[in-house]
């Protein structure tokens, strides 16, 4: 029993001093750079768009792959009303932007790189920066999404990292924190999103399952109830040989009625890109509203179904990668390209761009690199064009159903009240969720450890 009280009380430590050591490095820097809004980025004032009240619907499935989403179900009613009037084509009526934003980007693994990146930023090389920074990793970019303009999402992270033996700031982070990444830490209330490009994550959780997974790979955890997970970088080949990570992770919200049931993962194997215009190839990275004849069929589902080693089974559940009101895509245009994504107007649709700059809608609104783009709830599509002069653009796509519910969000928490956020830390600390374990123990030792002291129901 002092044994498990220990690798506990080391859990919590762990835990607790990679929380205190980010806001000490951050703060600073956060105070600096949101000193400087010109440099930035800064939001505009536009009105609120208000929006038919629409819920997600779980049902009307006619088969994995081939399903009358609720998502689905409203774009092919834009794409009717569109052709009924005054014409028997179709034509796109796309939304434009309404909220651009540059988000700040912090620099870690390694510092030092970071560091680099945000002093040239201050000095007006930012390209260069950018440039840099996909080369060599080192900075994180959160973004804490408008709760009313991004619903049903909540969070978006740009993850680009690598690892040196040469980095003088590896060794103090590691005898801090121990392994890199992020130890044991609880969830309730959402879905986390994690959409690889290179390298991944090693994962371990208090309901049993262990996980690797990266190179494209995408998983969906479902907290529910409630779920600890620890995630540590991984990437291929002999170690400590340089490793390079990059990743999106996503938090997204669940219906108020589904927050409360029981965890659970999937994960979607390297998703292929599907050619869907010419010089447009789009992956898949989950939601089950995607139309097949714009984006090609689902990717191979696997489900997680818990012990020590991965076990993976075909499925086809209403939440995680088959959750029909929303669509997560990775769409790269050539130079010259025009993508079009038929959407009701009802619609939530964002774009984050990684490399190259793209144009939104008729009006050819431009959103660069590295920035966030809310679009507009109107029309019946969004239309996004890249430059025949320029370079190849590579941009993520969140396109989802308004749950138009409260939300609360702390820490790792998203829950609907104070009240269920208060009830959430109460549950953690009583152990319901399961206790948060030594990140160095053996796989044998956590797989003991979550049977002992796993989530209570």
């Amino acid at each position: 029993m002092a044994c498990s009280s220990g690798m506990a009380a080391g859990g919590r430590q762990r835990w607790r001093g990679f929380m205190l050591l980010h806001g000490i490095s951050t703060a600073p820097l956060l105070m600096l750079l949101l000193s400087l809004p010109s440099k930035f980025g800064a939001r505009s004032n536009l009105e609120r768009q208000a929006g038919a009240r629409l819920m997600p619907c779980f049902g009307c499935r006619t088969g994995f792959g081939r399903r009358t989403s609720a998502l689905a179900a409203h774009s092919h009613a834009a794409v009717d009303h569109a052709a009924s009037v005054g014409s028997h084509e179709f034509r796109m009526q796309p939304r434009g932007v309404d909220v651009l934003e540059k988000p700040i980007r912090l620099p870690v693994w390694p510092v030092v790189n970071g560091l680099v990146f945000t002093i040239m930023d201050l000095l007006g090389l930012k390209s260069a920066a950018a440039w840099l920074e996909d080369k060599l990793g080192g900075r994180v970019a959160p973004m804490s999404l408008d709760k009313e303009r991004a619903d049903p999402f909540v969070l978006l992270v740009h993850h680009r990292h690598a690892f040196d033996a040469w980095d003088p700031v590896r060794p103090i982070f590691q005898a801090i924190l121990g392994p890199e990444g992020f130890p044991a830490h609880p969830h309730r209330g959402f879905e986390t999103v994690t959409m690889t490009v290179q390298g991944g994550l090693r994962h371990r959780d208090s309901i049993g399952i262990k996980q690797t997974y990266g190179d494209g790979d995408v998983q969906w955890l479902t907290a529910g109830r409630g779920v600890l997970h620890e995630e540590f970088w991984w990437w291929k080949g002999p170690w400590p040989q340089r490793g390079e990570c990059e990743l999106y992770q996503l938090w997204l919200n669940l219906p108020a009625k589904r927050r409360m049931e029981q965890p659970s993962i999937q994960v979607l194997r390297n998703p292929q890109p599907l050619s869907v215009a010419p010089g447009v190839e789009v992956r898949r990275l989950g939601g089950g509203a995607v139309r097949p004849d714009f984006v090609g069929e689902a990717a191979p589902l696997l489900q997680q179904s818990g012990g020590a080693e991965d076990e993976a089974e075909p499925n086809s559940v209403g939440l995680g990668a088959t959750r029909d009101d929303v669509a997560l895509l990775r769409a790269t245009l050539a130079p010259g390209a025009t993508y079009e994504l038929p959407l009701p107007a009802v619609a939530t649709a964002l774009l984050y761009v990684r490399h190259g700059d793209v144009s939104v809608g008729t009006s050819g609104e431009m959103v660069p690199r590295h920035h966030l783009a809310y679009t507009r709830r109107e029309g019946n599509g969004l239309v996004l064009k890249n430059a025949a002069n320029a370079e190849e653009a590579d941009v993520l796509i969140l396109a989802g159903l308004p749950l138009r519910q409260p939300v609360v969000s702390s820490g790792t928490w998203v829950v609907g009240s104070e009240l269920e956020l208060e009830k959430a830390r109460r549950d953690f600390n009583m152990g319901m969720l399961g206790i948060p374990w030594d990140p160095s123990i053996s796989d044998e030792e956590w797989l003991s450890w979550t049977k002992n002291y796993g989530p209570r129901t």
